[in-house]
């Protein structure tokens, strides 16, 4: 809902800006944003051409920003959240292997080695799947 509300809030700054160079800098033939263009902007095909370049350019960097504001925090919670998960998971390997090893009554060490493996190389495949 963050995302919905940073957005419609970008847009809204992006339209505002729009409208208030339409009421300020079209009268008077100036564009959004100063820039060389390669043709002549004072004629009026120029003129639009290069307005609207910059307007859709505005609102194009504005829904990147949005993209990148919200995705980069988000991959960093999520990566927190696994590496959490991790961690619980090391923390709560021993009584995992101990509840596994009374369950299945296994009593000879060579058994006992492999159910600790199994946990091991389950945590580390855990470990190697975040990001």
């Amino acid at each position: 809902i963050f995302t919905i509300l940073y957005a419609l809030l970008t847009e809204s700054t992006c339209t505002m800006l729009t409208l208030g160079s339409f009421m300020r800098d079209i009268p008077q033939r100036q564009l959004l944003f100063k820039a060389w263009h390669p043709f002549n902007k004072t004629t009026p095909i120029g003129f639009w051409c290069a307005y609207v370049h910059q307007t859709v350019g505005h609102y194009i960097g504005a829904n990147v920003n949005i993209a990148f504001d919200t995705f980069i925090p988000s991959l960093m919670m999520a990566t927190t959240i696994q590496l959490e998960i991790l961690e619980y998971r090391f923390i709560s390997m021993p009584k995992m292997i101990e509840n596994e090893l009374h369950i299945s009554k296994i009593k000879h060490n060579k058994k006992v080695e492999k159910v600790e493996a199994k946990f091991l190389t389950d945590n580390t495949k855990h470990h190697l799947l975040i990001y």
